[in-house]
């Protein structure tokens, strides 16, 4: 599989499902959601959305307070995602992604 960086593509609006909450009729394909978790070197995440905060770390110390966290996803985004850990330790070449 390749994967292909910058590629946008544009959908008839009547052809596209949301997925704003997990409660949705299609939440279970949010990256909140814990249906469909994900395994990669060795660890298991409940939800993407942990895998990306994570990633965005370089410090492990905090990458395994968000490992330890990830039972609550939503949880673990308020706390690590905001505040002096974002301002201190996020990837400074994960700008673009800021939250």
């Amino acid at each position: 599989m390749e994967i292909h960086l910058n590629l946008f593509e544009k959908y008839a609006c009547e052809n596209v499902e949301s997925f704003r909450k997990l409660t949705d009729k299609y939440g279970s394909f949010s990256n909140m959601s814990r249906e469909y978790g994900i395994e990669l070197f060795g660890e298991r995440f409940v939800a993407s959305e942990i895998l990306f905060i994570i990633a965005g770390f370089r410090d492990e110390t905090i990458q395994r307070k968000l490992l330890e966290k990830q039972s609550n996803p939503t949880g673990a985004k308020r706390i690590f995602r905001h505040g002096e850990y974002l301002e201190i330790h996020w990837r400074k070449d994960w700008e673009s992604f800021h939250v």
